[in-house]
């Protein structure tokens, strides 16, 4: 009889954890190949780690379906945001009717949406959600996360739609496409346009993965305050240094010369035309023979020798900075450790 029991018991863990093995098998789904654009994106946020994104279908021996290219609405989206960024409020919320009033109050306490743009109408909520409104709701979740948003200068020609964005989520537009975190169709926004399955888990995934963004889909230009922090910066990009306004990144320069608005090529340190040659870096030299030098990330040109006073007489030295920090006239590219110290990037005026 002992036997017997013990064979039971046996048989019974055994078959518990088979189950248990079964149940841990990640589900995939037959709509989302490794070869999508977004199936990094589907795979992380419907897999353990986050569990944000249910498939559409049951699965079947551990395969369902994501229904990439169907929209998502607009409650549906909310309550994604919601179970990211307060898991134990929204795990602990009891079951009601409609489904998501729990979802959709938290939204609302934490400022994520507010009842005048979000009206609590199940016709309205379930709806497809525009672009302009996801830019919104994704810049206010990042700003319930704590994350500091630059301000910006929006370069109106580089949008070509911006002008059918609503003026309420002009900002919210602005920010997103500064931070990475949305951007555009090419040239254009398409803010009343809707929003997919996949695309809404992207985006979601950008705001938990910072790592994620793409800041290179900024298309417009950015304005910063000496001083403050800002995501990396592009060609045209302004730094406020008290009264003056320095331009980044000077787009016109092609290895060590700068091309004049008169098509020619000009020495960038004296202005001096030297031909309608696009010399080689390091071959251009100044009358003083000391050769130019760009910097690479902000294109800034300087002989040898002013380079050397630039850094010497202003290159910041301070401890406790974060990078994307102005000071002085250089801007904190990356921090290295104690040994490899700081890699600041001259943005200011010549000496």
């Amino acid at each position: 009889m002992k036997r017997l029991v013990s064979l039971i018991i046996s048989i019974s863990i055994l078959i518990a954890l088979a189950i248990s093995a079964f149940a841990a098998e990640r589900i995939t789904f037959s709509d989302v190949s490794p070869e999508n654009w977004y199936y990094e994106a589907v795979m992380a946020m419907s897999g353990d780690k986050y569990a944000l994104f249910n498939g559409t279908t049951k699965p079947v021996n551990n395969v369902g379906t994501f229904n990439p290219n169907s929209p998502i609405s607009r409650i549906q989206l909310i309550t994604v945001i919601v179970r990211y960024l307060y898991s134990g409020k929204a795990a602990a919320l009891p079951s009601s009717t409609p489904w998501y009033s729990g979802y959709y109050s938290l939204a609302l306490e934490n400022g994520i949406i507010s009842s005048k743009d979000f009206p609590l109408s199940s016709a309205f909520l379930n709806d497809a959600v525009t672009r302009q409104e996801t830019a919104g709701l994704l810049i206010n979740a990042l700003k319930s996360k704590g994350e500091s948003l630059p301000t910006y200068t929006l370069v109106d020609s580089s949008v070509t739609d911006f002008s059918t964005v609503s003026e309420k989520y002009a900002d919210s537009v602005r920010q997103s496409y500064v931070t990475g975190i949305i951007g555009g169709k090419g040239t254009r926004f398409d803010p009343l346009s809707g929003l997919t399955r996949a695309e809404a888990a992207q985006v979601v995934y950008r705001l938990a993965e910072p790592s994620k963004r793409v800041l290179g889909e900024r298309s417009f230009n950015i304005s910063f305050e000496q001083g403050s922090e800002h995501p990396n910066c592009i060609p045209g990009d302004v730094i406020i240094i008290g009264e003056k306004r320095v331009t980044l990144a000077q787009s016109g320069i092609i290895d060590n010369v700068l091309i004049g608005t008169d098509g020619k090529y000009h020495d960038y340190i004296t202005g001096t035309v030297i031909d309608n040659t696009a010399y080689a870096a390091g071959n251009i030299s100044w009358y003083d023979n000391s050769v130019l030098i760009k910097d690479s990330l902000t294109g800034a040109v300087f002989s040898r020798v002013q380079w050397e006073l630039l850094q010497n007489a202003l290159y910041p030295k301070d401890d406790g900075i974060q990078i994307g920090e102005t000071r002085n006239t250089w801007y904190l590219w990356t921090a290295g450790d104690s040994s490899s110290g700081y890699v600041w990037r001259w943005i200011g005026p010549e000496l």
